[in-house]
C-alpha cells in the first residue's frame, strides 16, 4: 500500500511541476510583448510562407516584420490585429504604438 501511495505523490507532484512551467511561459509572454513592426520588402534569395492566408510571399511583395522575427504579408497582418492583438504564430501580444 506505501508503493501505491508514493507513485500517486510522485505523478502529483510532476502535474504541479508542469502547470507551473506553464504559468512561468504564460507570464513571460503577457509581460515581453511585441513593440515593434517593421515594414520591408523580401529580398530574392529568401522564401516565406505567410501564415495567415498560408500563401508564399513573392520577391518585392511589402511585408511587416515583427520583433519575433515572423513575416506576414501586409494586408494580411492590418486584417489580423483589427480582431486579435497576438502573432499569429507564437501569440506574443502586440502592441500598436
Amino acid at each position: 500500500m506505501r508503493v501505491e501511495t508514493w507513485k500517486f505523490i510522485v505523478i502529483i507532484y510532476f502535474i504541479f511541476m508542469f502547470l507551473f512551467l506553464l504559468l512561468l511561459l504564460y507570464n513571460y509572454k503577457k509581460k515581453n510583448p511585441i513593440k515593434q513592426i517593421s515594414y520591408e520588402t523580401i529580398k530574392l534569395n529568401e522564401k516565406y510562407e505567410c501564415a495567415i492566408c498560408l500563401d508564399y510571399i513573392n520577391e518585392n511583395n511589402y511585408i511587416y516584420k515583427l520583433d519575433c522575427n515572423h513575416k506576414y504579408h501586409k494586408k494580411c497582418l492590418n486584417r489580423w490585429i483589427k480582431e486579435k492583438q497576438k502573432c499569429p504564430l507564437c501569440l506574443n501580444k502586440i502592441i500598436l504604438v
